[in-house]
């Protein structure tokens, strides 16, 4: 079993030490909302401005295919117009999203599954004295701190390594602790970054 375990990773390093690998910076515009089962909620809810920052590694499969995980910490939430003013409710999370891509002439599209851990989250109310952190683990009440979404991308990037590009991300697990309830985010982000030389 050993014998067979080193080969494996042996056969592995082989693999990557062929692949050309890239490394790059991204950063952008994040517009979030929520969905939920509240009816009230979703009445009052508005898309909420944010930000994405992070970094990128992108590993050559062949000439039209790469494998490109991401390193992204990420605002999430929504704002809530109700009563002649606005709430907002804030979330950080960082994010870990695998992207399949295919590439052509520059042009790029894919997509692929994420991991998000909540980091922190917030109420920022128009009254001070409201504004509520939120807690995270497990019991009825709280929020999940991880959770599993999927993600869309396209973009396209020039020769001297500058990209743009446009995502989708949607949860596809629950994040709050609760059979009756809903609370999924999701977010459209439009994003400028620079891939740096590769080996």
């Amino acid at each position: 079993m050993k014998k067979i375990l080193s080969l494996a990773f042996a056969a592995a390093i082989a693999m990557t030490a062929q692949a050309q690998t890239t490394f790059g910076i991204k950063g952008g515009l994040n517009l979030t909302s929520v969905n939920t089962n509240d009816e009230d909620f979703n009445h009052d809810r508005k898309t909420r401005p944010s930000f994405h920052v992070g970094g990128v590694a992108d590993i050559g499969i062949s000439n039209s295919f790469s494998i490109q995980p991401q390193l992204l910490v990420q605002g999430k939430g929504v704002s809530l117009a109700h009563g002649g003013h606005s709430d907002k409710i804030r979330f950080t999370s960082i994010d870990i999203p695998v992207n399949f891509l295919y590439k052509r002439s520059g042009f790029f599209i894919g997509g692929g599954p994420n991991l998000g851990i909540n980091v922190s989250g917030k109420m920022v109310a128009d009254d001070p004295t409201e504004n509520t952190d939120f807690e995270f683990g497990s019991e009825t009440g709280k929020f999940k701190r991880v959770n599993i979404g999927a993600n869309v991308m396209t973009g396209y990037q020039l020769t001297n390594g500058l990209f743009f590009s446009a995502n989708f991300l949607g949860d596809l697990t629950n994040w709050v602790n609760s059979n009756n309830d809903k609370w999924k985010n999701n977010l459209f982000g439009l994003s400028v970054g620079y891939m740096f030389k590769g080996r």
